[in-house]
């Protein structure tokens, strides 16, 4: 099934037209990850040098592809990422070894102090930070004498590292070193052998850097025997893929503090061109992740404060001067204007709605005011930031149950109660703030669809098999139990014309065919019933034909 970011896995036009420049292909950092995992995991296996090993990596690779281990190549080759800073070139790394550490079942170190004892199995990580560097020690360590003969005593963490099974070694921005770092980094990505100390040839060794004028930085030229002895691809994030795993990730009220509406309604603002001779602050993937954890606290420390009892000072005048700070004037100003209508209406209605499970006259007034008038962007941004925290805080109370088994009918009764005051939150968001009216049936529909897949994912990860709330199918499909189902339905279908501003039954059909707004905007949608009935009608055609 498509997911709900899928539309938003573009290539910024920026990278693509970088991409043309230096005539190379894109990959984008998701995509990158399952090759750089496969690449580390037949680089650690031994060919039957070291049984015990390969049958580690051939259970590992098993359980994250699903298919038995295979490798027909007799040469695996370490990756070379470039690309702008800040697109998730070294992440991607550290995640592909946080994958295989889990599906192994060892530790996972990266860069190891002194004081850490890695055991033989354990992964051991060492990310050599190169960028500026002017002195080959940061790599090959400082000089010593022994015995008249002069050697190298290596950094620590690269000492650690040699004599594990599972050793991997990234050469993070080698492109803005010292040409006499890059003359020592030469043979350890060649014949990954670093002076004296032979890494071995199940040592995963690879590198990352920029492109030099073309992304602004101030890198030295390419080397050809670099290029030619790694697997070189131009790596990109995806606004689309950036929403995906801030969504995994942030799964409470606040969520990613609405800079995800933002992004949605100005995604060529992810990663904007800038003028060359431009040095300010450039929105990147890790600009808006610091954005996001910046946000985060914002809104988290203003809601502590008011269930403290306290008025704490208004947020707008911080973020005048925290938001250009993390991307820019030009789009700092733009964050201003969406935050500034965002923080007056959509959070707290949202937060007034979750914490009481009602809204005040006044606030429903004031929402209706501002989504029935059409389909504009401002109200648009403004409906989705604040259906989505509603379905945020629903996921959050209704995820409690997920596995309840209630030893009593009072627990029973109890369970009950409180689902269905959750599910009427989100119909009182859904069909009483003029959503329908302003044409935000589909707005209404993704909003409970996300419910959906959210609650099923959860149980997901919590082992639950009881299907409370749903399931998917073969073809990765989300169907609702018929208790959640039940639920969503009747706590919506109340609110009618006979409660202000209710919605719910209202007839958003055609001349032909009569649907009211719940059918159209939760039955629909969540159990493919538009679906079923036309091919019924489909085949109703054929046999009469």
């Amino acid at each position: 099934m498509t997911g709900k970011y899928e539309r938003y896995k573009v290539i910024p036009v920026a990278i693509m037209d970088m991409a043309e420049k230096i005539g190379m292909p894109i990959s984008r950092v998701s995509e990158i990850k399952e090759d750089v995992t496969k690449e580390i995991l037949r680089t650690w296996h031994t060919r039957g040098s070291d049984k015990s090993q390969d049958e580690m990596v051939e259970v590992a690779w098993k359980k994250l592809f699903g298919f038995s281990y295979v490798n027909k190549s007799d040469l695996i080759k370490g990756s070379y990422l470039k690309g702008p800073p800040g697109q998730g070139k070294t992440t991607v790394f550290k995640a592909a070894l946080k994958d295989i550490s889990n599906a192994l079942g060892v530790k996972l170190y990266i860069d190891p102090d002194l004081h850490a004892k890695p055991e033989k199995n354990d992964i051991v990580a060492v990310v050599s930070q190169l960028g500026g560097a002017i002195s080959p020690s940061t790599i090959q360590g400082v000089p010593t004498t022994e015995n008249g003969q002069t050697m190298y005593c290596p950094p620590s963490r690269i000492a650690k590292m040699v004599d594990k099974k599972f050793r991997f070694l990234l050469l993070d921005d080698l492109d803005n070193a010292n040409d006499g770092v890059k003359s020592v980094a030469m043979p350890v990505v060649q014949d990954k052998q670093l002076n004296d100390i032979k890494l071995g040839d199940s040592c995963y060794v690879c590198v990352t850097g920029n492109l030099g004028e073309i992304d602004g930085t101030n890198t030295g030229r390419d080397s050809a025997a670099l290029l030619n002895r790694a697997k070189v691809r131009l790596a990109c994030d995806t606004l689309g893929d950036f929403l995906e795993r801030g969504d995994a990730r942030f799964q409470d009220e606040i969520g990613m503090g609405f800079i995800d509406e933002f992004l949605m309604d100005n995604p060529e603002s992810f990663y904007p061109a800038v003028e060359k001779k431009y040095r300010g602050q450039r929105p990147t993937s890790r600009k808006w992740d610091d954005l996001i954890n910046d946000m985060r606290n914002v809104l988290e420390e203003h809601d502590q404060q008011i269930k403290e009892g306290m008025t704490p000072k208004p947020i707008m005048p911080k973020l005048s001067t925290l938001l250009p700070g993390h991307v820019g004037n030009k789009v700092g100003q733009q964050l201003i204007v969406f935050y500034t209508n965002a923080l007056t209406l959509a959070r707290p209605a949202a937060m007034e709605l979750l914490s009481k499970g009602e809204l005040s006259d006044s606030m429903r007034e004031s929402l209706h005011d501002s989504f029935s008038q059409g389909f504009d962007s401002k109200s648009e941004s403004l409906s989705r930031g604040f259906l989505k925290q509603v379905q945020r805080g629903v996921f959050n109370e209704m995820k409690k149950y997920t596995n309840f088994q209630p030893v009593s009918k009072e627990e029973q009764m109890e369970a009950s109660k409180a689902l269905f005051q959750s599910a009427d939150k989100i119909a009182k968001a859904a069909f009483t703030t003029g959503l329908v009216s302003g044409g935000k049936l589909n707005i209404i529909a993704n909003t409970y669809h996300n419910l959906l897949v959210d609650l099923v994912d959860h149980s997901k990860q919590e082992n639950d098999n009881s299907g409370m709330f749903g399931r998917t199918n073969d073809k990765g499909t989300y169907i609702p139990s018929s208790l959640l189902t039940n639920l969503l339905t009747k706590s919506a279908e109340k609110y009618g014309k006979d409660y202000p501003h209710g919605e719910a039954l209202l007839n958003v059909g055609n001349d032909k065919k009569t649907k009211t707004a719940l059918e159209s905007a939760i039955i629909d949608p969540l159990t493919y019933l538009d679906n079923i009935k036309d091919m019924q009608d489909q085949l109703a055609n054929e046999m009469t034909m």
